[in-house]
């Protein structure tokens, strides 16, 4: 009997609970580059131990660890070296959640070691698996981002930390930091803001530059510090996350390579793999069921 592939994953949306879609993955190596997402996301780990790569450091967790994202944050998860992870993943619209978990939303990106908080979550995600109703997956939900809420103190902000324990007020809880003074800090947050206003169309370094008020050399610098890449590397994550839309509302591969700003379906290709780790087209078929 073959052995079952080493990666796998599904995307799925519930017909009732349109500001959320999940994803249950088991993969082997390291598939992810590092990436963005357009909403607040929460990973939890059911087996194998991942790397937990954000704002330049890289962190362990197993299983029953919680990773908490907020919109825009850059990481990668992969997998330890010739180890599985099979692990879950939720995906939020930023309106919804911000309304919904509004304490959880003003929060850095956590990393959490609480196999029930993680259990919540595998409970939600197992019933939507299941094909729950939409009263008992938002019952959940609800439950599982309560459990998540209650383990990371009220009024936590990214210069708490980073660090476990005294820093975080939680042994298990470890928050990231941003590092950068404070007129650094704006500058980077105004680049963001400007590539994320159209990634198509987004400016080059050098009008970045001039819009901050820093020189282009450091403006790489402090971008690359604080979010982990380059403005570039950033405004094709982007044009990735925007692609993604497009085609989880039915677009074509080359209209939404087109839309989104690639040169072409192939350069497409090659960036969705490595910031979904799959490629549209299994994207586009897991989502609805067909066969990559």
């Amino acid at each position: 009997m073959p052995a079952p592939p080493r990666n796998r994953t599904v995307f799925r949306r519930h017909p009732g609970l349109d500001f959320l879609e999940w994803r249950d993955s088991l993969i082997a190596g390291s598939p992810f580059g590092l990436h963005t997402h357009e909403g607040y996301s929460v990973a939890v780990v059911e087996r194998g131990a991942t790397r937990v790569g954000c704002r330049g450091g890289l962190w362990d967790a197993g299983p029953g660890s919680v990773v908490f994202l907020p919109p825009s944050e850059p990481h990668a998860c992969n997998p330890e070296p010739g180890a599985d992870l099979g692990y879950m993943k939720f995906y939020f619209e930023r309106e919804w959640f911000a309304a919904q978990a509004p304490e959880l939303a003003a929060a850095p990106p956590v990393l959490l070691r609480d196999p029930d908080a993680a259990g919540a979550f595998f409970r939600l995600g197992r019933a939507l698996n299941a094909g729950a109703d939409s009263h008992q997956a938002l019952e959940l939900l609800r439950a599982a981002l309560d459990a998540l809420s209650a383990r990371i103190p009220a009024g936590v902000r990214s210069e708490s930390g980073p660090g476990w324990g005294p820093e975080s007020g939680n042994a298990d809880l470890l928050i990231l930091s941003d590092a950068l003074p404070q007129a650094e800090s704006q500058a980077v947050r105004l680049a963001a803001q400007l590539i994320e206003r159209d990634p198509a169309l987004a400016p080059g370094l050098a009008e970045l530059a001039e819009a901050c008020g820093l020189s282009p050399s450091h403006l790489l610098r402090v971008f690359r510090q604080a979010r982990g890449l380059t403005p570039h590397a950033y405004r094709n994550q982007l044009r990735v996350n925007l692609a993604k839309r497009l085609l989880a509302g039915g677009a074509p591969i080359a209209q939404a390579a087109a839309e989104a700003g690639f040169a072409d379906q192939s350069h497409l290709n090659r960036l969705f793999s490595r910031y979904v780790g799959a490629t549209p087209r299994q994207y586009s078929h897991a989502r609805t069921g067909r066969p990559g």
